[in-house]
């Protein structure tokens, strides 16, 4: 777990995360890029945040952002957990989507080219709304999908939906 101003980062085992030091460009603010070269990360950013999570495959262009992305060579995964990102084409540059979401409504499989489709939808995989929980709590926030009692689900999982 790695906090950074008004930012925390969960990175999972054997995950590969480049912070460019160059993009700090203030005490504790994340600007720029971070690169998932290899692994999964869940992340919470505060509302300034101007930061561009990369991918071998994929660009999530971030404002306000919880969000879990999974790199792999086949597919990028990316929840957009809840807030806004821009989801872009690592080959193209194109925008292939615009996310707005509250709670995990738009989880996506982005693909390289060649594939059918560039991006499809995807179930929620990996990652908790306690987790998120615990990284708001590591910058004083709760998330936005809590109804601020601080009380977790029973069971700390998803419904059936998800």
């Amino acid at each position: 777990v790695i906090v950074i101003g008004e930012h925390a980062f969960m990175l999972r085992a054997n995950s590969k995360v480049e912070f460019y030091p160059v993009y700090f460009e203030k005490e504790g603010m994340v600007s720029g890029v971070l690169k998932i070269a290899a692994g999964a990360m869940l992340s919470v950013f505060g509302s300034t945040s101007g930061t561009t999570i990369t991918t071998s495959l994929a660009h999530l262009g971030i404002r306000g952002t919880g969000c879990y992305v999974d790199s792999r060579p086949e597919r990028t995964y990316a929840c957009v957990c809840y807030g806004r990102a821009d989801l872009i084409s690592g080959a193209t540059g194109k925008l292939l989507e615009r996310v707005v979401t509250t709670h995990h409504e738009k989880p996506r499989f982005i693909y390289p080219p060649g594939a059918s489709a560039p991006i499809r939808p995807a179930p929620v995989i990996d990652h908790r709304d306690a987790e998120l929980r615990l990284l708001e709590s590591l910058v004083h926030r709760t998330p936005p999908f809590d109804d601020n009692t601080g009380v977790m689900d029973e069971d700390n999982t998803y419904d059936d939906r998800y």
